[in-house]
């Protein structure tokens, strides 16, 4: 054999280790982002839900509109993109 050489069977078994490591690390970057897709999907059920919240921004939202120079702008760019 020769120096710094390594066997065939150390070789496998380096990137067997190697590929499941790989794996692990897919596995758990998706469990990761699962749980960020359900954090949000109830973060805005919840807003949606919660009658304080949600009259809160329906409120800042009428405030923006009634602003002339912004709704203006809003009504410029619905007009320019109808599906925006």
């Amino acid at each position: 054999m020769n120096d710094g050489a390594v066997t065939q069977q150390q070789f496998d078994q380096t990137q067997t280790t190697f590929d499941t490591a790989i794996a692990t690390l897919q596995a758990r970057e998706a469990a990761v982002n699962a749980a960020s897709e359900q954090l949000r999907a109830t973060q805005v059920q919840s807003t949606g839900f919660n009658p304080g919240i949600r009259n809160a921004q329906l409120e800042a939202l009428r405030r923006i509109y009634a602003t002339p120079q912004i709704s203006q702008s809003i009504k410029l760019a619905r007009f320019k993109n109808p599906l925006a």
